[in-house]
């Protein structure tokens, strides 16, 4: 059996890369939600930009028709 010293370095190496790793994960998650969150902004600008470029539809109360003659 091993000395008790060599179990605890043994387990303080496997414990170290927890770190890194999670760190890791954190920031690609990050770089994730940022990416989804400027895709829906351009996106939604796009949509914006043909909305304003399209004419305006006619609503139901604005008849651009002849005016009624008495």
């Amino acid at each position: 059996m091993r000395p008790y010293r060599d179990q605890v370095q043994t387990l303080g190496s496997g414990i170290g890369l927890v770190g890194p790793v999670l760190l890791l994960l954190f920031w690609g998650l990050a770089a994730f939600a940022l990416y989804w969150v400027v895709r829906l902004a351009v996106r939604h600008g796009v949509l914006d930009a043909h909305r304003r470029r399209q004419p305006a539809a006619p609503s139901a109360g604005d008849d651009d028709g002849p005016a009624p003659t008495t």
